[in-house]
């Protein structure tokens, strides 16, 4: 056989075909193929947006939430009884095929969990925070709700992933982040006399990026875990945005303005996070974390990215279920040399969401509710930047309620979403409010 195995050797690799298994899972622990699928589309009937003094509009439009209807799809492998394998997930939107989160191949080289490694697009959520407020319904209420990353930033990038578990409970790794498709092949000539490949990067950039830290479980009690995220540290252009309402989306995207008036920034800074889950409590989860950013030095600029600090749980009684999170950022500035020129502040946060739901076995169906509240500072631009003019403290809220009945591991979702008007907003969306039906589809095998 190619590669040198004998028929009896061939005979030991048993396939199991398993269907059924979640998008997104680990890889399999054993020899076999997984195969999963997700995807979700959005169709919004009708969507009011009211504007003080003026005549309401009504739209209508189709999507997923963040990009016209999607659909994923998920190979796993593992072979040597779980020693390799290898993970691929293809994604199909906007017209196109594309490469999904995952293309990566991973190994147990010594047969067990003291150490794997895993090399390509890397998208692992083994340590992440609760997910418990990253609803479908969430954008149709102000959009306050998110992944786990504000908790605890996952892996999710192009690179070589380094995880060991040296005694019961332990886990520690290093991530290092160069991107995805960026080796450069040394034995390759270019004939056009350039760079042999313009998608490297500097070994000192990517170990500026680099993401690695520790994470404990204590048994009965919870997981602790701690990390350093890297990365550049190099000032770009920030871009002040507008608010407009996306009707194919159901969201308040942001795009930017023209012209674009900028100020010193630092796109996603290296930071040193914390977080701590708690299990000991039955039927509660809850995780709590803190970011602390690293000041970034340009000249005579220092950037302060705000610090963070945020929670995200759910609690389960019976039929009754609610999910909550809270969301904050504070303490940003941006603090120059220059005499006569004073530090301006960044613009704080609070984001509070709250999703109850009850199951009703009568009808075999889930009704519920999202509540989003947000609460923004003002924030401030350094006298003399090309920047705009400051931001005006504000604050978002809104409220809706659904009925959801599961399909399998599929699920239809409608409802009504309604973000009221902005309250003490400097005008870019004050006197707006969005009334939105949607109805959700969401399909997993």
């Amino acid at each position: 056989m190619p590669g040198g195995h004998s028929k009896n050797q061939a005979k030991k690799i048993v396939l199991l075909i398993v269907t059924g298994v979640a998008f997104g899972q680990e890889e399999p622990e054993s020899n076999g193929i997984s195969f999963g699928g997700w995807g979700r589309a959005v169709f919004v009937p009708v969507q009011g947006i009211f504007v003080d003094d003026a005549d309401p509009v009504f739209k209508s439009g189709v999507g997923s939430g963040w990009r016209p209807a999607y659909m994923g799809f998920s190979v796993k492998f593992s072979a040597l009884d779980g020693r390799i394998g290898a993970a691929s997930d293809i994604n199909g939107g906007a017209g196109s095929v594309e490469v999904g989160d995952n293309l990566h191949i991973w190994a147990k080289p010594f047969g067990s969990d003291i150490l794997y490694i895993a090399v390509g697009k890397v998208w692992d959520g083994r340590f992440r925070g609760l997910g418990s407020i990253d609803d479908d319904f969430n954008g149709y209420v102000g959009g306050t709700g998110g992944s786990g990353d504000p908790v605890f930033q996952r892996f999710a990038d192009g690179g070589a992933l380094f995880i060991s578990q040296p005694i019961t409970g332990l886990s520690v790794y290093a991530f290092i982040r160069p991107g995805y498709n960026t080796l450069s092949n040394t034995n390759t000539t270019n004939p056009a006399g350039g760079a042999i490949n313009p998608s490297s990067v500097t070994a000192a950039d990517v170990y500026k990026k680099i993401q690695a830290g520790f994470a404990y479980d204590i048994p009965n009690i919870g997981l602790a875990r701690a990390q350093w995220f890297g990365n550049s540290m190099d000032f770009t252009a920030a871009v002040y945005d507008t608010y407009v309402f996306s009707a194919a989306t159901g969201l308040i995207n942001q795009v930017p303005v023209v012209p674009q008036p900028t100020y010193p920034f630092v796109a996603n800074p290296a930071r040193i996070e914390a977080a701590f889950k708690l299990t000991a409590v039955e039927n509660l989860n809850l995780d709590i974390g803190i970011k602390i950013p690293i000041p970034v030095e340009e000249g005579i600029v220092t950037y302060h990215d705000n610090f963070q600090a945020n929670l995200i749980g759910d609690f389960t009684s019976g039929d009754f279920k609610v999910a909550f999170g809270v969301l904050t950022g504070f303490g940003g500035r941006i603090a120059t040399d220059v005499p006569g020129i004073s530090a301006a502040k960044l613009q704080s946060y609070a984001k509070i969401t709250v999703i109850p739901s009850f199951y009703i076995a009568a009808i075999d169906a889930t009704v519920g509710g999202d509540i989003g509240f947000k609460a923004e500072g003002e924030s401030e631009t350094p006298v003399g930047t090309t920047a705009r003019g400051n931001k005006d403290q504000g604050i978002t809220f809104g409220i809706g309620a659904w009925i959801s009945r599961d399909l399998g591991k599929s699920n239809i979702k409608t409802g009504l979403g309604y973000t009221f008007p902005k309250y003490g907003d400097n005008g870019t969306t004050g006197g707006v409010s969005y009334l939105t039906w949607p109805i959700i589809l969401t399909a997993s095998f």
